[in-house]
């Protein structure tokens, strides 16, 4: 518990009151079910991510998972908060590296509650500030192919060159004539989009300095 919530404090300090309950094992809903459905990016169609079962990512002695998130301080890894349930006042905390062509991204689902996804590179939409102007943001845009009115979950989330999360100055998430803005410092943003039906999708940071900010986004049809 102790690797995870100190984690979770660098991200969210605004939360310090509602994660306390944590501790308590009553902020946190275990998560059960389907994450929903990835769509791939450059194959633009519906995939069957191949992802830990919710369910599955924690160890025989701590079987019911609560939260996960990427880690700060190494690429690709997944840090994963599981309780045992007739102990739910002591958490433990466990871990999982994605494979190679993966990268780790983190869908804050509400009531922000965060969970970390192993994704294949190809299957996101990358975009980064290497040739921006320190004062101008970075963007990408996506269609994904749907076959009618769904709801989407979209996420995207930032990293340095050495694909470690980073924070930026805010990130944003633009879908017909609205923007949807992050708080400020963040390294992950996530939206719901309901009816969403094969428009364009931006994804954009500021990343607030001249370092150097690699970006992916990535979308899921949820249940």
């Amino acid at each position: 518990m102790r690797i995870f919530l100190t984690q979770l404090f660098k991200l969210h300090p605004f939360f310090l009151v509602a994660i306390a309950t944590v501790v308590l094992g009553a902020s946190l809903v275990p998560r059960r079910g389907s994450h929903g459905t990835l769509v791939c990016s450059q194959q633009n169609t519906l995939i069957k991510r191949a992802d830990i079962p919710f369910e599955e990512r924690c160890p025989e002695e701590y079987p019911t998972y609560l939260a996960s998130l990427c880690s700060l301080d190494e690429p690709n890894l997944m840090l994963i908060n599981c309780i045992r349930d007739d102990d739910p006042d002591h958490p433990f905390d466990t871990d999982y590296t994605c494979e190679d062509d993966e990268i780790c991204i983190d869908r804050t689902e509400f009531p922000e509650t965060p969970h970390a996804f192993c994704i294949k590179k190809k299957c996101a939409v990358p975009f980064d500030n290497f040739k921006q102007p320190p004062d101008q943001d970075s963007c990408a845009g996506h269609s994904y192919q749907v076959y009618r009115p769904m709801s989407v979950l979209v996420s995207m989330m930032t990293y340095a060159t050495n694909m470690n999360p980073i924070q930026v100055n805010y990130q944003y998430i633009g879908y017909k004539d609205n923007i949807f803005y992050s708080n400020q410092s963040v390294n992950n943003y996530t939206i719901v989009i309901d009816s969403y039906n094969g428009e364009n999708i931006n994804f954009c940071f500021d990343g607030g300095s001249d370092q150097k900010v690699q970006a992916y986004g990535a979308a899921w049809l949820t249940p």
